[in-house]
């Protein structure tokens, strides 16, 4: 017997049943590999970021990690205990690997909005040259078209916070191999940007009704 599962349905009733077919199970499995720790991660190296909001991310991360440093030494500095100490130090080298990871993928995306490949990141070990590399990534227009890393985040109009951690990355290429039916059917929530199916009313995220 076919098992039953509850979407949500904004059109008629608050809730309906659905069948858990192949398809279901399918978009279900990808739905909780976006939702996963490394799932998180690898979607931040995705997609596209634009000028404004790349240096804004980088300011954001740069403060963030300082105001972070100073509580870690506030805390822990004065400790007399070798073990709260070390404990210190390890919070704060998870906190530097979580600051660098963000800092790369602002990068990574940057160069995709540019058309090139997020791997010119390891350019930046090059003294002098990473100087430049970054007042060019900080000042050169991204491609206005879409191009194979995703669509122009300047058509997509979506928010500072959903634009530096990727929540509306879609990507041109997963379209292009995407089998599923609805691969050319789609729209976006004008206010997070969320993908959604047509012929939506509201946006299954965050709720907003959509415009015609």
């Amino acid at each position: 017997m076919i098992g039953r599962i509850f979407i949500q349905s904004y059109e008629k009733k608050p809730l309906q049943y659905a069948p858990i077919n192949k398809e279901n199970k399918i978009k279900n499995i990808k739905n909780m590999n976006k939702k996963s720790f490394f799932g998180f991660i690898k979607n931040l190296y995705n997609g596209r970021i634009n000028r404004k909001n790349y240096f804004l991310g980088i300011l954001f991360a740069g403060l963030t990690f300082l105001l972070s440093v100073m509580v870690i030494y506030a805390l822990f500095s004065d400790s007399y205990s070798g073990e709260l100490a070390l404990l210190g130090g390890i919070i704060l080298v998870l906190v530097y690997i979580a600051y660098l990871t963000f800092l790369l993928s602002l990068h990574v995306r940057r160069f995709h909005d540019k058309g090139e490949s997020g791997w010119r990141v390891f350019l930046f070990l090059v003294p002098l040259l990473n100087l430049i590399i970054l007042l060019t990534l900080f000042f050169e227009k991204g491609q206005e078209e879409n191009n194979k890393y995703g669509e122009d985040p300047l058509k997509l109009k979506i928010g500072f916070w959903n634009s530096i951690f990727n929540k509306a990355f879609v990507s041109t290429q997963a379209m292009i191999n995407d089998d599923s039916p609805e691969t050319n059917d789609f729209r976006y929530c004008h206010k997070c940007g969320s993908r959604l199916e047509i012929n939506s009313k509201f946006c299954t995220k965050c709720g907003t009704k959509l415009k015609d």
